[in-house]
This record gives structure tokens, C-alpha cells and sequence, in this order.
């Protein structure tokens, strides 16, 4: 149970900011009401980053579907989504 509410909310969670740049996304993960600090975040198997004290990592990810994996430690959550250049 707590695995798929993470998944629900880390989907909703994943933001185009068009504003900073074309290609540019904010994920931001959370659980419950507090941030997940320090996981390791992978992109169609590359580490982007690391989510900050907000729980937030930004990387250029570009449009068509992606896997992105949240890893803390021995736990790897998957999150599939994808983009649009409507998104």
C-alpha cells in the first residue's frame, strides 16, 4: 500500500516549467505531507540527481514516455509518464 500511494504522488508531481526553459521539468516526490529528501533519482537509466531539502530535482527530460526510478538505498520505486510538447 504505501509503494503505490507513493507512485500516485510522485506521478502527479513531475512539472514541465516552461518558463525556465523548453525543456526543462521540476520532479518534485513526495510522501504522505513531508518531501523525500536525498533519494537518488533515475531517468530511462541515468541518475539525474538527487532530490533537494524540498524534494525537488530538475533535469531536461524531453517529450515521449519516460521510467523514472526514486532509489533510497536498498528501495527502488518506478514512476512511468510521459510528455507532450503541449505539456
Amino acid at each position: 500500500m504505501r509503494i503505490h500511494l507513493f507512485r500516485i504522488l510522485v506521478l502527479c508531481f513531475i512539472l514541465p516549467a516552461p518558463l525556465a526553459s523548453a525543456n526543462n521539468t521540476f520532479v518534485q516526490a513526495f510522501l504522505e505531507n513531508a518531501p523525500l529528501r536525498q533519494i537518488k533519482v533515475e531517468l530511462d537509466g541515468v541518475i539525474i540527481g538527487v532530490t533537494d531539502g524540498n524534494g525537488v530535482v530538475e533535469a531536461e527530460i524531453g517529450t515521449g514516455e519516460h521510467k523514472l526510478y526514486l532509489i533510497d538505498d536498498e528501495t527502488k520505486v518506478p514512476v512511468i509518464f510521459s510528455l507532450s510538447a503541449n505539456d
